[in-house]
C-alpha cells in the first residue's frame, strides 16, 4: 500500500481478505484505531470468545469449551473484564481443572506449524508455591506433563512466567516473561516464523524459542493445578482469540 496521509480511512487488501483502518500515513502499518477485517475463509480462520454466554456445564461454557475437574462457575463481570469463567482443582493432591475448546480434549484442533497466534485474557487467583497454571495448547489439557503442548506456564516453584515448548517429553523454556501476581493479564503465543514460537505478556517484549517445537496437533486449554496439596487452586478465563493465516483449502 502506499504512503497515506494520517488518519485516512484507507483499505489494504492483503494475502488474508480485507482490511479497513485508519492510516498513520507511513506506508502498510497503517492500522490505528476502528479496524474492520474482512477475512478469506480459503486462507484465514478466526475465533474468539469473551465468555458472555453459555451455562455451567462441560460443552456449553462460553457457549462451547468443555471443563473437568473442580467446580465451573459463570462468575460477575468486573471493571474491564466483561464475561468470566472461574475454573477450580479440587483439594485432591495434584488435581487439575481445566477448560478446552472441543468434547475430547486429547484430539488436537490444528497442527503447530501453522501460522497461529492465540491471546488468553486470564488470572490466577492466589500466586504460590502450590499453584500450577498454563494456558495456551497441549495434547492433553488434562496431564500436568503432556507428551507435546506450547503455553505459558507457572510452575510449582516458579515466580516469573515462562513461554515452553515440548515435544515427545522434551521441554525448552523462554527467558522469563513477567513476575506473577494475582491480576489479569493478557498472554498472547504465536508462530513468528517457521522456526519460532514467541511468547508475550501484555503486549510486553517477546521472548522467542526455536526447540522442542511439537508437531502433533494440539488443543488449546488452561488449566491449574495445587502441587499435590489440599488446596482447591481456581482461575478466571476472561477472553480468548485464535487466528490462524496463510493456509490454503
Amino acid at each position: 500500500m502506499a504512503t497515506s496521509v494520517a488518519n485516512e480511512v484507507v483499505i489494504y487488501t492483503g494475502t488474508d481478505g480485507v482490511t479497513v483502518g485508519r492510516s498513520s500515513g507511513t506506508g502498510p502499518a497503517f492500522l490505528t484505531s476502528g479496524v474492520l477485517s474482512v477475512r478469506d475463509p480459503a486462507s484465514t480462520l478466526f475465533y474468539e470468545n469473551d465468555f458472555l454466554s453459555g451455562v455451567s456445564t462441560t460443552g456449553n461454557v462460553g457457549g462451547d469449551w468443555t471443563t473437568a475437574g473442580g467446580v465451573v462457575t459463570n462468575s460477575a463481570g468486573v471493571a474491564n473484564h466483561p464475561g468470566i469463567v472461574n475454573r477450580t482443582c479440587s483439594t485432591t493432591g495434584n488435581a487439575i481443572g481445566y477448560t478446552c475448546l472441543r468434547g475430547n480434549p486429547t484430539t488436537g484442533l490444528f497442527l503447530p506449524a501453522e501460522l497461529f497466534d492465540m491471546t488468553f485474557i486470564v488470572k490466577m487467583a492466589v500466586n504460590d508455591s502450590n499453584t500450577v497454571f498454563r494456558c495456551g495448547m497441549s495434547s492433553d489439557p488434562n496431564s500436568l506433563t503432556a507428551t507435546h503442548g506450547i503455553y505459558v506456564e507457572k510452575a510449582a516453584a516458579d515466580t516469573q512466567w515462562f513461554g515452553c515448548n515440548r515435544a515427545s517429553n522434551s521441554q525448552n523454556r523462554t527467558t522469563a516473561l513477567a513476575t506473577t501476581d494475582t491480576n489479569f493479564h493478557r498472554f498472547r503465543i504465536w508462530r513468528s516464523d517457521a522456526s519460532t514460537i514467541s511468547y508475550s505478556i501484555d503486549g510486553g517484549t517477546a521472548a522467542t524459542q526455536t526447540s522442542t517445537i511439537p508437531t502433533a496437533a494440539l488443543m488449546p486449554f488452561v488449566h491449574i493445578s495445587n502441587n499435590n496439596a489440599a488446596e482447591d487452586k481456581n482461575y478466571d478465563l476472561d477472553y480468548f482469540s485464535l487466528r490462524i493465516t496463510g493456509m490454503t483449502r
